[in-house]
């Protein structure tokens, strides 16, 4: 089986990695895929034969101009070529025949239509709200979330559960144990989309600044930042963020840069949107225990071995996210036990080695 592999990893993680590694210290397309491979951005998404190298796995990053660019003028296309053709001209020389794509939005059903018969199985991941995206001509949608799997058959699509994985490269983070960051919060707000009940968290925790060390990094969204802008704030937008965060926040971090403030922070605070109604399970459920942090998240349902009160910790409400904050920062060997357990547990329940054999049982039931 060839299979091809397409992130998708925006355009925030994008500006601050060119920023971090100018794309003139990767002059070929074979280097930079390795330094983006190697800063493990999404890595609880990346496949196994991936990160192995597996000469029959093919991996690339869909909406990174530089990197497709790169492939585009080592493989003789023109420099004209838009995203969709240069990725569609990487699958046809691999030979593909399974694409897993994870940014199904930037390349959707007009686009698999277009795809060469080599390929026989198109596989997507979407674990947020798809708007008027057409993603019918793929095979089989993942998240897993199971009410967005609902929501995806109720439209017609074919739909499975899939989840994340522990990263191997998290192992050195989560063994720190000198971590001077109180409370710490890396993600993106937006009322917009679910985010409400987020920033209403994120504003009750700085009350707890005088007394700790409380480190906010928040991503917006275009419309979020236009509003927080000086000479705009007078206009009611409900996407505005509090004068509370606005004193608090710093710039958001990504990839290794995110897993080593992870391994700094005692608490890492996850509160949940409500995308997904009451089911848990994001990203930052992964990168968090991996790190070796105690999470704090939103109470819910979570996936196979989150044990709230073993390792993690769930809150109900804003008064009790500042009372259980204070309570795990005086109880040090109660908090490092937490988190000690949950570094364990993602290590032994969510390995590689099992998200690759349940994409395989996946892609046979196809």
């Amino acid at each position: 089986m060839r299979l091809f592999q397409c992130a998708g990893f925006g355009p925030h993680y994008l500006t601050s990695f060119n920023l971090n590694k100018p794309v003139s210290d990767y002059p070929s397309f074979g280097a930079r895929r390795q330094a983006l491979l190697q800063d493990r951005y999404e890595a609880t998404h990346i496949l196994k034969p991936v990160y192995d190298g597996d000469p029959n796995f093919f991996f690339t990053v869909g909406d990174d101009p530089a990197l497709q660019m790169l492939w585009a003028n080592e493989n003789g296309l023109g420099s004209g070529s838009c995203l969709a053709d240069i990725l569609l001209a990487q699958i046809e020389a691999f030979q593909t025949e399974v694409l897993y794509q994870l940014d199904p939005i930037l390349f959707p059903s007009s686009f698999v239509r277009r795809l060469p018969g080599c390929v026989k199985k198109v596989v997507a991941w979407r674990a947020a709200p798809i708007g008027a995206a057409d993603l019918s001509a793929y095979h089989l949608v993942l998240s897993n979330f199971e009410t967005l799997n609902a929501r995806w058959r109720e439209m017609g699509l074919r739909a499975a559960w899939f989840a994340p994985s522990w990263d191997p490269e998290m192992a050195p983070y989560a063994e720190n144990v000198e971590r001077e960051v109180d409370v710490f919060f890396t993600g993106t707000y937006a009322r917009t989309t679910g985010h409400g009940v987020r920033l209403a968290m994120l504003d009750a925790v700085t009350q707890l600044s005088d007394d700790y060390r409380i480190d906010l990094r928040l991503m917006s969204r275009k419309w979020g930042r236009l509003a927080d802008k000086p000479l705009l704030r007078w206009i009611p937008v409900p996407i505005r963020l509090p004068q509370s965060l606005r004193a608090n926040k710093a710039q958001p971090v990504y990839g290794r840069e995110m897993y080593a403030m992870l391994s700094q922070a005692k608490i890492l605070l996850n509160p949940a949107t409500t995308i997904a109604g009451g089911i848990r399970g994001n990203m930052r459920c992964w990168e968090a225990l991996g790190c070796g942090a105690c999470m704090l998240g939103s109470v819910g349902e979570y996936p196979e071995g989150f044990e709230s009160g073993v390792n993690f910790e769930s809150f109900t409400d804003a008064d009790d996210l500042v009372r259980k904050v204070r309570v795990l920062l005086h109880d040090e060997p109660r908090r490092a036990v937490m988190a000690k357990n949950g570094a364990d547990m993602l290590s032994r329940v969510w390995s590689k080695q099992r998200q690759w054999d349940d994409f395989q049982a996946l892609l046979a039931s196809l």
